[in-house]
């Protein structure tokens, strides 16, 4: 019995280095059924514009490439908080996995082919944080992580404690099958119901505009920041579109890649979305809605609205994005679970920085929990309440 050839992994830095092998990237993206818009070379290209380079660690068999597993370098301030207090904080080399690994399963299988990429990634000390974001739980990567840091002593995982689930959507050939099998009678009565009240509420008129041209991304970007301003991802999180993201959209649009909605009462915009589009696969980027208009349901609207354009233009699947919300549980029915994980350097330094995020959490806990005993908190509401009348 012939023994397989063996694995030939190296690391390779700067996306522009990888152009002797993209066309086997992109055939290997194209053969991925998990692939991401951030697995795609193009992708790394993008974020080189907006000044942050590519880590890629290669893997290939007899001159076939097998496995690529791609990482993101970006400056990191490691975060130091007690309570609301933003202390200062320390600089720390970091790197963030963009999409997850491409594997071909062959001869060793994907486990040994991501146990391969991630020794040479862990071997390279120029980082002291990598960052799995986004990571499948049932993934060989995920499995191959953990035996690989096990393995070499010289760093430690941190993975959040739950896991979320990662819904898509997989386009039948027909929309009428898609609504009867994944929507239900229910839900498309009650979609149909909201869009003739969202219709009536709109004194201008509802409409509905896509925006794919790299001329047309000033203006869908001004639609979006407004809505954005208003949605209630912005009231929480106080989000906006920064140039990054405008220099993003705009890199998406010259690729092609580009699909932006937005949903206007005459020239206001009520609801947003950005999407990718690559080949026949979409994955929804960014979405939201001014929550004045949440009565109405605009953001259901418009995600059935782009779910009947994408089967208009012969896209097989779709990716929702990550989180777990009421609309993908609605609009979806497969999905994977995934979580974040940190794979931190075990340095003197970083052990500091780990121990002193640890005593201000302490502490934080511990002031509110005493607080809470003392009634002290709802003392202050109490007398907040009576200032403002």
């Amino acid at each position: 019995m012939s023994r397989e050839a063996p694995l030939d992994v190296h690391l390779v830095r700067g996306i522009d280095a990888c152009r002797s092998f993209e066309r086997e990237w992109i055939d290997l993206w194209e053969a991925s059924p998990r692939a991401s818009a951030y697995d795609h070379p193009d992708w790394l290209r993008c974020q080189k514009e907006r000044g942050r380079e590519a880590i890629v660690v290669v893997a290939h068999r007899e001159k076939e490439l097998v496995g690529i597993l791609s990482f993101i370098e970006r400056p990191y301030r490691w975060p130091l908080r007690l309570g609301p207090l933003h202390l200062p904080s320390l600089h720390v080399s970091y790197a963030s996995l963009s999409g997850a690994a491409l594997l071909r399963t062959m001869g060793e299988g994907e486990d040994a082919t991501a146990r391969a990429l991630l020794a040479v990634l862990l071997r390279d000390a120029r980082r002291e944080v990598l960052y799995f974001e986004n990571l499948a739980t049932s993934s060989p990567l995920e499995k191959a992580l953990r035996e690989s840091v096990a393995a070499e002593h010289r760093h430690d995982v941190h993975a959040t404690s739950t896991s979320t689930p990662h819904w898509t959507i997989e386009l039948p050939a027909s929309l009428e099958v898609y609504g009867s099998e994944v929507l239900g009678g229910k839900l498309r009565r009650e979609l149909k119901r909201k869009r003739k009240s969202l219709e009536e509420a709109c004194t201008h008129g509802l409409r509905l505009e896509t925006f794919t041209r790299l001329e047309d991304v000033p203006s869908f970007v001004e639609k979006l920041q407004w809505v954005v301003e208003r949605s209630w991802q912005s009231a929480s999180l106080d989000r906006g579109i920064d140039e990054g993201s405008r220099a993003l959209i705009a890199a998406m649009a010259r690729l092609g890649w580009l699909r932006g909605y937005v949903l206007s009462n005459g020239e206001v915009p009520i609801a947003a979305e950005v999407d990718i589009v690559i080949g026949t696969r979409m994955f929804a980027e960014l979405a939201g809605y001014d929550r004045t208009w949440a009565p109405f349901q605009p953001g259901k609207d418009l995600q059935m609205r782009i779910i009947e354009d994408a089967h208009a233009l012969g896209i097989r699947s779709i990716d929702l994005g990550t989180g777990d919300h009421a609309y993908k549980r609605a609009f979806a029915r497969d999905h994977y679970e995934e979580h974040n994980v940190y794979v931190v350097e075990r340095s003197p330094r970083l052990k500091l920085l780990r121990q002193a995020d640890w005593l201000l959490s302490t502490a934080t806990k511990g002031v509110k929990r005493l607080a809470d005993e003392a009634r002290v908190l709802p003392f202050l509401r109490q007398k907040l309440r009576r200032t403002k009348r």
